[in-house]
């Protein structure tokens, strides 16, 4: 049950998490709309991949501050005020045009490239796993460790939303404009500020 748990919530903060326009999700958007739905799933498949790194290294930076009770109590409070961070950030952050035009030869490599590179994936899923072991019990896993179904969400969970860009940029695509103009940055700062509270709750509960 805590693997099922661990790939869920992973595979939701990530989907979530990934709905703020970065290089990936441009790229792929753009791709479909110049080359197809074909090239831009090749395109996202690429992108997504990085979260499996970056999110193995998160695990092994999380069981190593697991070791030290002091610095995990710190850093749970750090991830409290990351995730509120980034929720006023993301909230109030104004649309900006990010064009980024694919090229011919635009496939897995380049949305490997874009997304390998991209300096917030290991403090971000470092901080997001921390934040879901206080709800998934990682030690306890019935047929497979919860860790290994978090990377795994982690991936699936970019995968679906790029997939998603890819069928709304074919189908509907001054829709697509409009949404991404007004309401993206809200809807994800809205969860990370959501994700602060519901920590903060539970560490003022857990004080008491």
């Amino acid at each position: 049950m805590n693997e099922i748990l661990a790939f869920i919530m992973a595979a939701a903060i990530s989907f979530w998490g990934s709905l703020q326009l970065g290089p990936v999700n441009v790229c792929v958007i753009q791709t479909a709309l110049s080359q197809g739905k074909r090239q831009a799933l090749i395109v996202a498949t690429g992108g997504a991949l990085p979260e499996i790194f970056y999110a193995s290294l998160a695990v092994w930076g999380a069981n190593i501050i697991e070791q030290y009770p002091i610095i995990l109590n710190l850093f749970g409070w750090l991830v409290i005020t990351l995730l509120l961070g980034l929720g006023i950030y993301y909230f109030f952050k104004p649309y900006q045009e990010k064009m980024i035009k694919p090229s011919a030869g635009a496939g897995f490599m380049k949305g490997f490239m874009l997304a390998i590179f991209n300096p917030q994936l290991f403090p971000f899923w470092l901080a997001v796993l921390v934040y879901i072991k206080g709800y998934v019990d990682f030690r306890n896993g019935s047929l497979i460790s919860p860790y290994v179904t978090f990377v795994i969400g982690t991936c699936v969970g970019a995968w679906l939303l790029l997939f998603l860009f890819t069928k709304l940029a074919i189908s509907y695509k001054e829709k697509l404009t409009k949404i991404l103009r007004s309401n993206l940055n809200k809807i994800v700062g809205s969860l990370f500020i959501i994700l602060a509270l519901i920590e903060l709750i539970r560490k003022i509960l857990s004080l008491v």
